[in-house]
């Protein structure tokens, strides 16, 4: 994130970012759809998720009324903490996703493939919570570390359970939702100590 980047003044700002943000919604509409049409075990595991994500878009939506509202001189504090909110939203997004379709998976190459992709998005979800510790907060980096251990002893988990997949699969999904359940609160904690 750099300051060349991003619009420079309040106004600006505000429609670029309520922009994004209305972008975001919609893809945590289309989550709540996929999620309405799955089945009742499926779509009672995400329910939780779908109101986390619901609540965190609502409060990032705060960052774009303040930010029309916002002196100069705060301004780029106010703005820069909008975009790491975002991003942490936009990785949850992206992770929910990630482990709906691996829930979903009815053959075992489809399951691997989710895995792969759950892992990956997870990663790169962590990632990015943990710049934003080094950038932000210093303290935070402890919890870091604390996250980046559980997603450490996950992935192998993650990678065992997409190898075995065969006529188990939904034997093998359970330990795996377990794990993401972990990582998500995880990481949802850890998000949080960052605001």
């Amino acid at each position: 994130m750099t300051d060349q980047a991003l619009p420079e003044t309040p106004e600006e700002y505000g429609d670029y970012f309520t922009e994004r943000i209305d972008r975001l919604n919609q893809r945590i509409e289309d989550f709540q759809i996929e999620v309405d049409l799955s089945s009742p075990d499926v779509a009672e595991r995400f329910r939780e998720v779908v109101i986390d994500l619901r609540a965190d878009h609502e409060r990032i939506g705060e960052f774009a009324r303040g930010l029309r509202e916002s002196a100069a001189s705060t301004f780029r504090e106010v703005r820069d903490a909008a975009e790491r909110s975002y991003e942490r939203l936009e990785g949850e997004v992206a992770t929910a996703w990630a482990d709906l379709r691996a829930d979903k998976a009815t053959e075992p190459q489809e399951y691997r493939a989710a895995v792969h992709e759950q892992a990956e998005s997870w990663r790169t979800h962590l990632d990015r919570l943990k710049l934003h510790a080094k950038l932000g907060q210093m303290e935070a980096r402890d919890a870091a570390t604390g996250l980046d251990d559980a997603y450490q002893r996950a992935r192998p988990e993650l990678e065992r359970a997409g190898e075995a997949a065969g006529d188990a699969l939904e034997a093998l999904k359970e330990p795996a939702r377990e794990l993401m359940a972990h990582l998500r609160r995880a990481a949802k904690d850890f998000s949080r100590a960052l605001d």
